[in-house]
């Protein structure tokens, strides 16, 4: 459900850029919906019906980042059952993992104790490379993408959150 909001607000960010290069208007600064470009779109010098328009997408905008905060904070809230608790706790401890991303795995895998090492479960979630070999040469690929694409899309999101960005820039946290 968070994901289908994800992909709605996605667009509906698509959406508001096109709408405002349509209408001579390029931002300034260097990063993308962050308080200092929102501030600049709810700034800028339309009338009439654009005016309307760009309102509107950004209330749109709003309600959806609400929405996914929303449910966000009630897996929040359900990752605090007993029955969740630890699992979650665990994947917490691994950088770049927050709170509504390890119960999500959590539910997805189950047990972790079902694959016999890291490489089985990289297989499972679609993260190894694929190969392509004659005789003898091995030419490697991207990965295969096969299997659990929910764990994988979670674990690659965690990793570039780990690794892009400046903390504190983009989000409240």
């Amino acid at each position: 459900m968070v994901d289908d909001f994800k992909v709605e607000r996605k667009k509906v960010k698509q959406h508001i850029n096109a709408f405002t290069l349509r209408q001579g208007h390029k931002y300034p600064g260097k990063s993308h919906w962050t308080q200092l470009h929102i501030k600049w779109l709810n700034n800028l010098p339309l009338k009439g019906l654009n005016k309307e328009i760009l309102s509107d997408y950004l209330a749109e905008y709003d309600a959806l980042c609400d929405k996914i905060e929303r449910f966000e904070d009630k897996l929040v809230e359900i990752s605090l059952d007993v029955r969740y608790e630890e699992p979650v706790s665990k994947l917490r401890c691994f950088k770049g993992i927050d709170t509504a991303t390890a119960i999500s795995i959590h539910v997805e895998i189950s047990d972790f104790n079902r694959f016999p090492s890291a490489k089985a479960f990289a297989n499972y979630v679609g993260l190894t490379p694929g190969q392509r070999s004659s005789s003898e040469n091995i030419n490697y690929l991207p990965i295969t993408k096969q299997g659990n694409s929910t764990v994988r899309k979670l674990l690659v999101e965690s990793a570039k959150a780990l690794v892009k960005g400046t903390p504190g820039k983009k989000t409240k946290e």
